[in-house]
């Protein structure tokens, strides 16, 4: 028997297909879109019903996953393939030991409760502006026993980057765009001493990106990190799935490229 989740995507799809003035072309791609991420639940589902909630692989391996996401894909979380670009980057923050990490666009709290995991002697305060991330961080991070250093917060301001410490804080944000507005030394200088992880959206005005990253050549040594393969035989779980749904476990969702500048102080 359908579910009414099932209907309600059933017709929205027929509600794209039936939009008079819109082009067939753009309809077609909006369900297929709709309906991707529709079957990539099921294939989450399937992922859980078969592992467990743990991560399977990655630096956040055995990280308990919430079984809803607050934005975006699951699959790729479950299978630890999640941005795996960034790996490399975790494991230095990890090394490096800092004792505060800012987690601006925090979502459930997969980045946030992570790092706290990888990080025990370091304070994790993880800001967004959806109460129901903030209430999944909270929940994920006290099932983690980590509640006590996983600081949550809402809207974060320029006047906050003040209050860090340069040298033993790090800041991660992914805020769909509103870097721009936000990572602005101009408006908050101790940026410029901050060692900070940030994710590229709106990439086809690239014009705007070469400004945000002017900002920060001369303070900062910048690496642009572009997404990376993915390996379906790495997961034994997967080889038994329709070569789709294979591919939908590794989906993020995302439009387009939405590369990652790190950006490394440079420190006298």
């Amino acid at each position: 028997m359908a579910t009414d989740y099932q209907h309600s995507i059933r017709r929205r799809a027929l509600e794209i297909l039936g939009e008079q003035e819109s082009d067939v072309g753009d309809q077609l791609y909006r369900t297929l879109r709709l309906l991707a991420r529709y079957r990539s639940t099921l294939v989450a589902n399937t992922l859980f019903a078969r592992g467990g909630d743990k991560v399977r692989s990655g630096p956040f391996a055995g990280l308990a996953v919430p079984r809803q996401s607050a934005e975006g894909c699951l699959a790729p979380k479950v299978l630890g393939t999640y941005e795996s670009e960034l790996h490399p980057v975790i494991e230095h923050v990890a090394a490096r030991g800092y004792r505060t990490v800012v987690n601006i666009g925090s979502a459930e709290g997969y980045y946030a409760v992570g790092l706290a995991l990888r990080l025990p002697q370091a304070t994790i305060r993880a800001y967004d502006i959806d109460d129901n991330a903030r209430r999944m961080t909270r929940e994920l991070a006290e099932h983690h026993g980590v509640g006590d250093r996983v600081v949550v917060g809402g809207e974060f301001a320029h006047a906050d980057f003040q209050a860090l410490d340069p040298e033993t804080s790090f800041v991660f944000c992914d805020i769909e765009g509103a870097e721009v507005d936000l990572i602005d030394p101009s408006r908050a200088p101790n940026l410029a001493r901050l060692d900070m992880l940030v994710e590229l959206h709106n990439l086809p005005d690239i014009p705007t990106y070469q400004r945000f990253m002017a900002r920060f050549r001369d303070s900062h040594r910048l690496a642009v990190i572009e997404a990376g393969s993915r390996d379906i035989r790495a997961f034994p779980e997967l080889r038994d799935l329709e070569h789709l749904d294979q591919l939908l476990a590794f989906w993020e969702w995302r439009r387009g490229p939405t590369p990652w500048l790190m950006m490394s102080a440079i420190r006298s």
